[in-house]
């Protein structure tokens, strides 16, 4: 999951999109679009790649995790503590990696009113549509992962059916007793922003505070975490995920396309 809204930012300034300005009115033709995609789609890969080899050949060390006695006490195969910051435990006489933890500290380089700031990722979402039809889902679920440690920082779900429930009160009894898993009784689009916003109220519980937010386009969120979160909320950061915004513009750039060829036909005929 790349959310590095920089290098899109890069992309487009290098490519020409003074002729995507007028719209529908703008004279594009079929292969000038495909140009563009094309090379914002691969001027991107190119950058994930470069990315990627740089990541690969400076990666500091991982010998501690690997080792045959330390494998085991990783939760994933892929996320390592690096040796230079992990956490050391004390060191038991007699008990090989017995100071070994899937565990590294953190170097908080911002502070917001004495409490370290971490940088998010959020998403979330619910069964919206199912083909030649309008649907929303009665279920919904959003994540908060650290950016830097990759890690689950909370995970909420909501759900606004119960089958138990549901029955008893079309046969008109009282339902038996059971675990009740209905915890909402609003709109399906609301479901992602009050997880969200419930992460961020427990931030406190971690020591932490989320000041940067990485997600997609959806405004709700955030406008919601900046009225509901005291004190800090008003001051977090939204930073826009790239995949999302590269996604965006391509889908733009064939609506006006569309657009623009339906209308050329119409007055053809």
């Amino acid at each position: 999951m790349s959310c590095r809204s920089s290098a899109l930012v890069d992309i487009l300034e290098e490519t020409d999109t003074s002729r995507l300005r007028g719209g529908i009115e703008s004279d594009l033709s079929l292969s000038c679009v495909i140009h563009i995609i094309l090379k914002l789609v691969l001027t991107y890969i190119s950058r994930k790649d470069m990315t990627r080899k740089f990541k690969k050949d400076h990666l500091k060390e991982t010998k501690t995790a690997s080792m045959t006695e330390n494998t085991g006490k990783n939760k994933y195969k892929n996320v390592f503590p690096y040796d230079e910051t992990r956490v050391i435990l004390d060191l038991q006489p007699g008990k090989a990696g017995s100071d070994y933890i899937n565990a590294s500290f953190i170097n908080f380089s911002l502070l917001f009113l004495g409490v370290p700031s971490v940088t998010v990722i959020c998403d979330g979402g619910w069964s919206k549509r199912s083909h030649k039809h309008s649907y929303n889902a009665l279920g919904g679920v959003g994540v908060i992962i650290g950016a830097e440690t990759k890690k689950n920082l909370h995970l909420g779900v909501r759900n606004k059916y119960c089958y138990i429930c549901n029955r008893a009160s079309n046969l008109k009894v009282d339902a038996k007793e059971h675990e009740c898993f209905k915890n909402w009784d609003k709109s399906s689009q609301a479901m992602e922003a009050d997880i969200i916003v419930e992460g961020f109220l427990k931030a406190n519980e971690h020591g932490v505070r989320y000041m940067h937010l990485i997600g997609d386009g959806d405004s709700s969120v955030y406008a919601q975490i900046m009225q509901n979160v005291p004190v800090w909320g008003k001051y977090v950061k939204k930073i826009e995920c790239s995949n999302h915004v590269c996604k965006c513009v391509c889908a733009l750039i064939l609506r006006n396309l569309l657009m623009k060829t339906q209308s050329t036909k119409a007055r053809e005929n």
